[in-house]
């Protein structure tokens, strides 16, 4: 029972998570037609929303309502969930590297990438960019650790409730 409850929530907390690369996924489609190494994230991403939705579908219909489900949303679940987990493990990982790194390293750093810019942004400050990507290292790396416990919810929810994903005969 008490699984069941974090699961719907860690699952409602992705939701606006899944919704921001749903759309991000749908407008760098177009993008990746011209550029195809963008199609990797972006199918990356696409993965994450799909699971996620997958995911809603089995709580409200399945944990909520106990209905049958389609054999193929466990499917879903189960491959987008891996693809997912890759996604999680992967910006543990960056979010990880990046906080290591010291505040003077990223200062440098930040120089770097500014330097290479061909348009240099107006009254952005070096500090700026700093806080700013630590901020979302910080952001990623909750993103990630949610995502990575709520996968491993929902593949133990999926095997324990496997009996609604059989087909009546």
């Amino acid at each position: 029972m008490k699984q069941t409850t974090i699961y719907k929530i860690l699952t409602f907390i992705l939701l606006p998570f899944a919704a921001l690369f749903g759309l991000f996924s749908l407008i760098m489609i177009f993008i990746g037609l011209a550029n195809p190494v963008i199609l990797l994230p972006v199918c990356v991403m696409a993965c994450f929303t799909i699971y996620t939705v997958c995911c809603t579908i089995f709580i409200v219909k399945g944990l909520d309502r106990q209905q049958q489900l389609k054999p193929s949303l466990k499917d879903w679940i189960k491959v987008n969930g891996y693809v997912s987990n890759v996604m999680a493990v992967i910006s543990v990982i960056n979010s990880f590297a990046l906080i290591a790194y010291s505040k003077p390293q990223l200062t440098k750093l930040a120089q770097e990438l500014l330097a290479a810019q061909p348009v240099k942004p107006e009254g952005v400050s070096i500090e700026t960019i700093v806080n700013a990507l630590l901020v979302m290292t910080y952001i990623m790396l909750v993103f990630s650790i949610v995502l990575l416990i709520q996968l491993a919810l929902s593949f133990r929810l999926v095997k324990k409730y496997q009996h609604l994903f059989e087909t009546q005969s």
